[in-house]
């Protein structure tokens, strides 16, 4: 059995192949060419704890994979990171465990990036330039880096809860990207009002975004809320969408963002795509379409990037 730590990971992940491996696995998913069975969430109340159990597999694939992922908010305190995360993968012939990859949630973030760009880079218009990022965290870096890797982007609006995390997350995008015409936002809506694309990265439980604050042509790609309870958007914005994406129906209509605007009949459940589908078929966007796409993470993401690690593993092994 193979041990990788979080430290071999870097020289074990090629962003094209995942991008590429991930486009496809989206697609055999919207077929039924996956293995994704419902994931379980939970809390743990006295530790501030979020705790996520996901697991997948991809026909064709040489493994499966099964994933945990947790935040433990009080961790901070203790010193030690509020973000954990472990994959266990196993041989698609065998079963036998092949190996324990203890990424520290890194995978998790690296696939939610891509799959971040990949929703974006396609239902977003092509000339699009100003990205509005709302939150400060790990996914706010993980999603910029993934979307400068698919598009071309030359203003990007900060905005954050914590001015603190604000002016360190501008400090470290200026260092990575010094062409990047960066901008602090003093609320959401100064973020949000002209830009063509939107990220929403907050574990916020209340809607941050408003259905009129968006300009004609947006693109909204929605991360952060994964959860029941969790909501970013107004539930009317998705009245004003002339298409709607999620990575999974099933998930989607009991977590995340679609949930709420379908208990709050803002949205008809026969107007809403899978990514994989709009990527197999992409429907046509006019220029002033406003598009979202929900994203709360689905089992067989994490099988797809595992499968990358493990052949670049064992490819560099050879």
């Amino acid at each position: 059995m193979i041990f990788i730590s979080r430290n071999d990971l870097d020289k074990l992940i090629d962003f094209d192949e995942v991008l590429e491996k991930t486009k496809k696995a989206y697609m055999l998913f919207s077929k039924g060419k996956t293995v994704t069975p419902p994931f379980t969430v939970f809390t743990i109340p006295e530790s501030k704890g979020s705790v996520h159990f996901k697991c997948g597999y991809v026909q064709g694939d040489s493994y499966f994979a099964m994933k945990y992922s947790g935040a433990f908010y009080g961790n901070e305190k203790l010193g030690l990171s509020n973000f954990l995360g472990l994959f266990v993968v196993f041989n698609a012939k065998t079963g036998e465990v092949e190996a324990v990859i203890d990424d520290k949630g890194y995978l998790t973030d690296y696939r939610t990036a891509v799959a971040g760009a990949i929703a974006t880079s396609s239902m977003a218009n092509k000339n699009s330039k100003t990205v509005a990022m709302i939150g400060t965290g790990v996914q706010a870096r993980m999603q910029l880096f993934a979307l400068m890797n698919v598009m071309e982007i030359d203003t990007l609006k900060v905005w954050g809860r914590s001015n603190k995390n604000v002016k360190q997350y501008v400090k470290e995008v200026k260092e990575k990207y010094p062409d990047l015409k960066i901008i602090e936002c003093k609320t959401a809506k100064d973020a949000v009002s002209d830009a063509d694309i939107v990220y929403t990265v907050t574990y916020s439980k209340e809607p941050i975004i408003k259905a009129e604050w968006l300009k004609k042509g947006a693109h909204i790609t929605a991360i952060g809320a994964c959860e029941p309870h969790m909501q970013e958007l107004d539930e009317k914005i998705f009245l004003l969408a002339n298409t709607i994406c999620v990575d999974s129906k099933l998930a989607c209509f009991d977590n995340g963002e679609l949930h709420h605007a379908v208990n709050k009949n803002c949205v008809k459940l026969n107007d809403v795509l899978e990514l994989g589908e709009f990527l197999a078929k992409p429907k046509p966007r006019k220029e002033t379409d406003i598009t979202v796409c929900d994203l709360v993470g689905v089992g067989f993401q994490d099988a797809t990037i595992a499968n990358a690690v493990m052949k670049k593993y064992k490819k560099l092994k050879k």
